[in-house]
């Protein structure tokens, strides 16, 4: 994944999501693997150019925001069985959720 993409994944989980962004970042911070995975992305990349990318995915990240804030309910962190059950586009419908690219 990138970068980009995975700024979008976090921004839906925070905003689409009963998880929130406090419990997210408190969940995020206590979880050294999860640091040391990004620790590792930006060392990779380097920090100027995580940051930019970080940067230019700003508009899909306002428009992930903006499309969390239409959903008819926020998404369940632990979502209960039936759902595995229901087609894709049926929850999008359900949720009214919009596929960013």
């Amino acid at each position: 994944t990138s970068v980009e993409h995975e700024s979008l994944a976090d921004t839906r989980v925070i905003f689409g999501t009963n998880w929130g962004f406090q419990k997210y970042i408190n969940d995020y911070l206590k979880n050294p693997a999860a640091i040391k995975i990004v620790m590792h992305i930006f060392k990779e990349i380097g920090y100027v150019r995580g940051i930019l990318l970080s940067l230019k995915s700003f508009p899909k990240i306002l428009r992930t925001i903006i499309d969390c804030r239409k959903m008819s309910e926020k998404w369940r962190v632990n979502p209960s069985d039936n759902f595995l059950d229901s087609r894709l586009s049926d929850l999008r419908d359900k949720f009214n959720i919009t596929v960013i690219n």
